[in-house]
């Protein structure tokens, strides 16, 4: 099934001015619309969005049951294994190849399970987002995208608050035009692709 839906709680606005309320119990519970469409034998969610967008916090609550498979998972499990706690600002860039191998051994293992899979990544690498899908699709998975359209001001402010686990500032701006690129181009690429796109927003 190939289309796309889009999920805005009715009633819930973000402010121009103030504090920028977290992501809303609605956006992180409301897309219970996601497992109704899901089909096929196996299912497989490919989240996109920038830092800060709760892509982890709503995967908690509405993936359940499926295989959560997230760099940030990777990395904390790397630093587990050396002692130490994992902060952006203490993370060894040279581990991000070794990050990738272990992403990639993890998600064979779960098609191999034939277990249902959530990438919870930020995902906006069009290529890779592709190739991803791809994978998935032909390994005989229904891939469901679902996108993160959170206005970009509210994301900066919400991954600013997460501390040591903050993505830091020039990072981030690379990440902002593959974003917008991504909620401009993503149904027409879900349609080519055979997936299915969710839309969800927060505004």
């Amino acid at each position: 099934m190939t289309g796309c839906l889009n999920v805005t709680p009715p009633g819930h606005q973000i402010p121009e001015r103030g504090v920028v309320p977290p992501i809303s119990r609605e956006v992180q519970m409301k897309s219970y619309e996601v497992t109704k469409m899901l089909n096929g034998m196996h299912n497989a969610i490919l989240t996109i969005g920038l830092p800060g967008c709760g892509k982890s916090t709503w995967a908690a609550h509405n993936a359940l049951g499926f295989r959560i498979i997230e760099r940030d998972i990777i990395r904390s499990r790397l630093c587990e294994e050396l002692g130490i706690e994992f902060s952006w600002a203490t993370w060894d860039t040279s581990l991000e190849g070794r990050v990738t191998q272990l992403g990639d051994t993890d998600l064979a293992q779960a098609v191999a399970d034939g277990a249902d899979i959530c990438c919870s990544d930020t995902n906006l690498n069009p290529r890779y987002r592709r190739r991803l899908a791809e994978r998935l699709l032909g390994a005989g998975y229904s891939v469901t995208c679902v996108l993160f359209d959170i206005p970009v001001r509210v994301c900066k402010v919400r991954n600013a608050l997460r501390g040591p686990m903050a993505v830091d500032k020039s990072a981030y701006e690379r990440l902002i035009p593959l974003f917008l690129d991504a909620r401009s181009s993503l149904e027409q690429e879900c349609s080519r692709l055979g997936a299915t796109l969710i839309r969800l927003t927060d505004h």
